[in-house]
């Protein structure tokens, strides 16, 4: 009796020297910046060009409803989290936040480590979407929850949107 066993920093169990100021970029970039930069535009002749360099991958896109509908998915999430943390999170507007995972040193820092060569694999944007996708079922703050336990999956929700958000920005498949 009478002894700490542990203490958490937050609700969210992250320590501090893991935590660090970031613009959450999301927020600040405008609805129109965010559809020229996120939105697949599989319906312009020209998609793809330049960045998906298989034509037949891009053919595959433009004709297949089921793969346009994971990407249009990807880019109703990415709005709907800038709803969200810009009306619920933070109602303040305030940008810089703390997040635990800078995404665009560690992006920057893997293409200094592991140079791209001239043909470089590629993932077709709905792999990225998926792969995406599976990263964020497995951000864990409470374990072991179970289906009709709701405050807790409420309570991860809450623990792991920021952090959702500034994934799903800076991996999108586009």
């Amino acid at each position: 009796m009478d002894e700490v066993v542990q203490f958490l920093y937050g609700e969210d169990g992250m320590t501090a020297e893991y935590i660090e100021d970031q613009d959450i970029e999301l927020m600040k970039i405008s609805h129109e910046r965010l559809a020229a930069i996120a939105k697949h535009d599989y319906l312009n002749p020209d998609y793809g060009r330049g960045w998906i360099k298989d034509e037949k991958v891009r053919s595959n896109i433009r004709m297949d409803h089921e793969i346009q509908a994971v990407l249009d998915r990807e880019f109703e999430n990415l709005r709907e989290m800038k709803r969200l943390l810009c009306t619920k999170v933070y109602r303040d507007g305030e940008s810089r936040q703390h997040i635990p995972i800078n995404v665009r040193r560690l992006i920057d820092q893997c293409h200094y480590l592991f140079p791209a060569e001239e043909d470089p694999d590629f993932y077709p944007p709905q792999e990225v979407v998926q792969k995406v996708e599976e990263t964020l079922d497995r951000l864990r703050v409470i374990r072991g929850l179970t289906d009709d336990q709701v405050l807790g999956w409420e309570a991860q929700h809450n623990a792991t949107v920021v952090l959702q958000a500034h994934l799903r920005y800076h991996l999108a498949s586009r």
